[in-house]
């Protein structure tokens, strides 16, 4: 059993969840469409539900009311019960840094389940999640809603959509999507009276008794023929009257109208008709209304590439005091320019696509008292990012006693921080290549690895590298490319990452940066050991470790210590591996370093386990799980599981390691680490079997290939499918058997230990003669013949040549079985394994007695005899005796039979 993890490697279902925002309180006319999109929501029995639609694309144009249409409807669906649960999603598809899919994701995770931790770092776990998520949902008879707001690209939606005929997804853009399979529902404008009645709800809203409306119909069904019916645009034109009381329709049309020649950056994306047109000019009325101050904050916030605002960032993008821009943003608010939600961090500001369009574009924006232009705002909203971000940093970093800034009471805030503002921090630097926020990525590095988003980490280190070296900043881009290198890593790109590690030192020893050093030599070479060059690895460790004394770097000598003690174990050397993982947990203990001492407590419990001191391997596994639950870290505490179960197993307490391996599965399935998920189903798998409970180890081990087929380690997916394979073999079930054994042999074949792909076609061939495909099992035999002599596994040779010679004769192929068996006693012969030689003299004995060879047959059943007596194997004796007092008989039976004259 010699899947297990390294912590350095890797850093029930909950209630019904229902994130909708509020529906529209006005909501006009859509009758028909309202109509279309409930036809699709409605449940249907549970033998239609594989005809069933399940995605709806309400489409149309920008600010056309689709976002209206979905709340409404999919309320009216929560409300009648046809959901228990109904997830809001707001894609961002126009913005300048929409949320990409695997972003999506996330949020729909988070909402699904609010009090998960760790989110998966990559698209494809996240999505494999996901639909774990709604599979399991399912079984329990919930139904989900997912309601996907502003979708651009297909690539957006396709990750969310449900199977199954149960969920459905329910979209909003201004493309439709043809290739998704889904219904569309095209959003046109609104009637002349349906717009009228938006417009007169609007202001009857604010003002019960506001009777503009109906005071100047003419002017109203003017101005809803002007707006083309265009609901956001009657939106604004509500608004713009809300807030000036004494300002007429007719006024207000007229303004419009002067404004018809009016170009702006809507053009980018619109075609030239008079709806469009009108709703150029109606976000210029709206805009013009504003005061100075206002419409230049709101013009400021429209150049932020992030997908919200907090009060602090947008004091700083405005060089304004906070409690001014707060009103700002509050009248901004007000006239429907900007939203406002409250989380957990505080107030957050958004701004929909449109509006940030428009407002991005305006010239006119003006710079009242000096403030600054465009780009200084931008310069400033980097610096305050920067500060904060560094701040954080510090905090994540730092150990009991280090001064930190105060900037925030503690980890917790710090962390929280983080966790908010994460997203803008990634667009701010996307959007901007430059040696500012190539330092702003370098701030990140802490936070981004404790979230596991390695995806992420790598785009933005890249582009730090190429920035940093670009001008010539060889210091910052030494600790860069250290980073990509750890973000590669943990993707297990390992050649990448021992690549990224190696540039990071060189430019750390041109540089003299000792520190920046010493942090290159751990990662490379934990990178080293994943390569296979556990050699190498040493010495670079042992490098490390002279660098990190030399410079008084306790943290550093820590970590070189763990990972040197893992290149140790990779290598047998375990004494000297438990040295370096106690010297490593000393130190951790010394310096308070609790998650270290997580680390050092995990794998010195591996290499204890290989000493086979289960006692003390079980102690340290049980002290990194007590240390894990203690400061939160739910994904070191599955792989603490692991270990504990692997070593329980190891000790031959297979009840308990399976309990062990089952309380790690759940952890890492919510965390969508599919790989370290699918090693723990192939573990528990191996102690079911050895539990005698041989039904669920099939089970465990079919979902381990399952889980392991969405990552690149083909090595272990191919032993899942060879152990469900020999479960099925072992059951007697050898027609269930071949399928996984056929799937493994390519998978194990790529990996650097080909001889178990021999073993495995060995395995297949006896299935496939078991179930009586002779000729296919003798192709098996021959195949694993080739593995096994060119690695020169003379054992697994011989053993493959008994097993091919038994096929050859169930085919009658008794000479070729024959020459096989003589081949195996051969070598049986050489390497000492007399009992495999004398059940093989048997088996050539009983061919030969097929080929009338009876003195040959009785020489080789008398040979069997002589081995089983020597060894004391009395069942072979007594199997012995059997074949050759037949054998004799038949011999001295041919001997009498006359000849034929």
């Amino acid at each position: 059993m010699h899947a297990y993890f390294h912590a350095n490697g890797i850093t029930g279902e909950p209630g019904p969840v229902m994130t909708l925002p509020a529906a529209p309180s006005v909501f006009v006319g859509r009758e028909h469409e309202v109509a279309r999109v409930r036809d699709v929501l409605a449940p249907v029995s549970k033998g239609d539900r594989a005809r069933a639609v399940v995605v709806s694309v309400l489409t149309g144009l920008g600010g056309i009311g689709k976002t209206a249409l979905a709340l409404h409807t999919a309320h009216l669906a929560y409300e009648e019960g046809w959901y228990t649960d109904v997830v809001f999603v707001d894609l961002r598809g126009y913005d300048r840094d929409p949320l990409s899919a695997d972003q999506a994701l996330e949020v729909v995770l988070r909402a699904l389940d609010p009090k998960a931790v760790d989110v998966p770092p990559t698209q494809l776990q996240r999505a494999g999640l996901l639909s774990s998520k709604m599979a399991a949902f399912a079984r329990e008879g919930r139904s989900v809603l997912l309601v996907a707001d502003n979708a651009s690209s297909s690539a957006q939606i396709r990750p969310l959509v449900p199977v199954g005929g149960r969920h459905r997804l329910l979209v909003t853009s201004r493309h439709s999507h043809p290739d998704l399979g889904a219904r569309l529902v095209d959003i046109a404008s609104l009637s002349n009276g349906a717009g009228i009645a938006l417009l007169r709800a609007r202001l009857l809203e604010t003002r019960p008794a506001d009777g503009r409306v109906d005071n100047a119909h003419p002017d109203a069904c003017a101005l809803v023929t002007w707006c083309a019916g265009h609901p956001l645009a009657l939106r604004i034109c509500a608004a713009v009257l809300v807030l000036n009381p004494s300002l007429t329709v007719g006024d207000l049309l007229r303004d419009l109208k002067e404004q018809r020649s009016r170009v702006d950056a809507l053009d980018a994306y619109v075609h030239s008709t008079d709806s469009e047109r009108a709703l150029r000019a109606t976000f210029d009325m709206s805009h013009h209304q504003l005061r100075p101050r206002p419409r230049q904050l709101l013009h400021l916030l429209a150049l932020t590439p992030g997908a919200d605002i907090g009060l602090p960032a947008a004091a700083a993008l405005a060089q304004r005091e906070p409690a001014e821009v707060r009103r700002e943003l509050e009248e901004l608010t007000r006239a429907h320019l900007l939203t406002h939600d409250l989380v957990a961090g505080g107030s957050r500001w958004a701004m929909h696509d449109l509006t940030r369009d428009h407002a991005a574009h305006q010239t006119d924006a003006g710079n009242p008292d000096g403030r600054p232009d465009d780009e200084a705002a931008r310069a400033w909203l980097l610096a305050h990012y920067s500060v904060l971000a560094d701040a954080a940093d510090q905090h994540l970093r730092a150990l009991p006693g280090t001064p930190v800034p105060d900037t925030f009471p503690g980890h917790a805030e710090a962390l929280a921080w983080m966790d908010v503002e994460c997203v803008n921090l990634l667009a701010v630097i996307r959007e901007r290549r430059n040696p500012a926020t190539a330092r702003l990525a370098l701030c990140l590095a802490t936070h981004l690895d404790y979230r596991r988003r390695f995806e992420d980490a790598v785009a933005v280190f890249s582009q730090a590298v190429e920035v940093l070296r670009a001008t010539g900043d060889r210091a910052r881009e030494g600790a860069a490319q250290n980073c990509l290198g750890n973000a590669l890593y943990n993707l297990r790109r390992h050649d990448e990452a021992v690549a990224a590690h190696e540039e990071s030192l060189t430019i750390c020893r041109e540089t003299r940066d000792r520190r920046g050093e010493s942090r290159a030599l751990n990662g490379l070479g934990l990178a080293l050991q994943e390569v296979g060059r556990c050699d190498e690895a040493i010495t670079v460790l042992e490098d490390s470790l002279v660098v990190c004394r030399g410079i008084e770097d306790a943290q550093g000598e820590s970590t070189a210590l763990n990972r040197l003690g893992l290149a140790l174990q990779e290598v047998k050397r375990y004494s000297d591996a438990i040295t370096a993982h106690e010297e490593s947990l000393a130190i951790c203990r010394e310096i308070e370093d609790r998650r270290g001492e997580s680390k050092a407590l995990n794998n010195l419990g591996l290499a204890l386990g290989e000493t086979e001191d289960f006692e003390g391997a079980l102690a340290a596994h049980r002290a990194d799980l007590k240390i894990c639950r203690e400061i939160g870290d739910r994904h070191s505490e599955s792989l603490a599981y692991v270990n504990l179960g692997r070593t329980l197993y190891e000790s031959g307490h297979y009840e308990e390691a399976v309990t062990a391996f089952k309380e790690a599965w759940p952890i890492l399935r919510n965390a969508d680490d599919h790989h370290s998920e699918g090693v723990a189903h192939l573990l528990l798998g191996i102690a079911l079997r050895e539990a005698g409970r041989n039904d669920e180890a099939a089970t465990a081990f079919e979902k381990a290939s399952t889980v392991l087929h969405k990552t690149d380690d083909h090595h272990s997916e191919g032993l899942a499918l060879f152990q469900l394979g020999f479960t099925h073999y072992e059951a007697g079930h050898y027609k269930m058997a071949i399928s996984p054994l056929d799937k493994a042999v390519p998978l194990l074949r790529e990996t650097d230990e080909p001889h178990f792909a021999g073993v495995t076609l060995n395995v297949l061939g006896v299935a496939l003669l078991m179930a009586g495909d002779f000729e296919e099992a003798i192709t098996a035999h021959q195949e694993a013949l080739a593995v096994h002599r060119e690695t020169d596994d003379r054992e697994n040779a011989a053993l493959t040549l008994g097993a091919l010679g038994l096929a050859l004769h169930e085919a009658k192929s008794y000479e070729k079985a024959v020459l096989a068996y003589e081949q195996a006693v051969t070598i049986y012969r050489q390497i000492g394994d007399r009992k495999s030689e004398s059940e093989t003299l048997d088996n050539l004995g009983l061919t030969l007695r097929k080929l009338r060879r009876y003195e040959r047959a009785v020489a080789a059943h008398e040979q069997a005899l002589a081995i089983c007596r020597e060894t004391g194997d009395l069942d072979g004796e007594s199997a012995s005796v059997e074949h050759l007092t037949t054998a004799r008989a038949v011999s001295a039976n041919e001997a009498r039979l006359p000849s034929a004259e």
